[in-house]
């Protein structure tokens, strides 16, 4: 595609993710946002740090951005950083899905159910820090690992970290990545320099720490009682559902009709993308499982998924696999207005 028409769709990404954020515009995803505020004006210099709590005074990056301004809402300012940290991940995610997938047409459908999902409306504007660190800084990690760009992705890893402690489980993509690579990949593909991108996230992160030493320390712990509180929240399972089960129908239906074997299709991946892609399902999930036995149920915790889930269910794609595709064909067709 021309700088032209990549400019063109970027302009109607952005568009659809600012009318997208409006309806939920700054309000508090859960009661970590209070959290969150009262660390913008510990930086703003109105509140003490004794009165702020862990392990949320660890998310420092979204909530110094918020205290800079530009408005003179706490509230406000998260909701509008939050909002143009998910318009960055969806343009990144557009040329991250470009790599992977070819065909306009399905790069046209990938990107359309993923702006139009659950958490584009729950959480893009939000007072929190999902979109940066959640989304935004994966996103990029991810797209910089497929290019094979290294360096940058332990800089993009390491500033994350900031946001969001949580994309520390690209680090266990990162090992999963280097096993797969090892014991069936291609030689060139085996980067043993890889292990020293764990060093600087890891250090940021403990530097973090460090700063805010004088407070009560805080770890989630993987407990039998969280585990069984977490499951029991009607609400929990409807921001999982809602984030999950749409890409994931919508695979499945590919799959269903797809004529061709499943490695058929998966054959427009490089080994070197097949593995990444692994990598991350295997991180993907033992997030949530983390996610669930030590703090929450939550679609937030699916977000991240999506660099696995979107690329598939676009690859499954076909107007002619079903009626469900033809319409959703179509209208990515004309929302972002591409020949394919």
């Amino acid at each position: 595609m021309d700088g032209k028409k990549s400019h063109k769709v970027i302009l109607i990404i952005v568009g659809l993710t600012i009318l997208l954020s409006l309806p939920r515009f700054s309000h508090y995803v859960a009661p970590d946002s209070t959290r969150y505020v009262e660390l913008a004006s510990y930086f703003q210099g109105t509140l003490l740090k004794q009165e702020l709590h862990t392990p949320y005074i660890y998310r420092v990056l979204v909530p110094y951005l918020a205290s800079l301004g530009p408005t003179n809402s706490l509230d406000t300012n998260f909701a509008a950083i939050n909002v143009l940290f998910t318009s960055a991940a969806f343009t990144v995610f557009y040329f991250y899905l470009q790599t992977l997938i070819k065909n306009t047409s399905q790069v046209n459908f990938g990107m359309l159910i993923l702006i139009v999902a659950f958490p584009t409306v729950n959480y893009s504007s939000g007072v929190m820090t999902d979109a940066a660190g959640f989304f935004f800084f994966f996103v990029l990690a991810t797209y910089l690992f497929l290019k094979k760009r290294f360096l940058l992705f332990t800089i993009a890893l390491s500033v994350g970290v900031m946001a969001r402690e949580a994309i520390l489980i690209l680090l266990i993509a990162l090992l999963v990545y280097l096993i797969v690579t090892y014991f069936r990949g291609p030689s060139e593909e085996w980067n043993p320099k890889l292990l020293f991108s764990f060093v600087p996230p890891i250090l940021v992160y403990l530097g973090i720490r460090v700063v805010f030493s004088n407070l009560p320390s805080y770890f989630w712990f993987p407990t039998w009682q969280q585990f069984l509180f977490t499951v029991s929240r009607p609400v929990a399972w409807t921001t999982f559902g809602l984030t999950l089960l749409p890409p994931l129908i919508l695979i499945l239906i590919g799959y269903r009709h797809q004529e061709a074997p499943v490695s058929t299709v998966l054959s427009i991946w490089s080994f070197h993308e097949k593995a990444l892609l692994l990598s991350l399902t295997v991180a993907g999930i033992a997030l949530n499982i983390y996610s669930i036995t030590s703090a929450a149920l939550s679609g937030r915790f699916v977000w991240p998924f999506y660099v696995v889930l979107i690329p598939l269910a676009a690859a499954f794609f076909s107007k002619e696999n079903s009626s469900l595709f033809t319409f959703l064909g179509t209208l990515s067709t004309k929302v972002f207005n591409n020949d394919t």
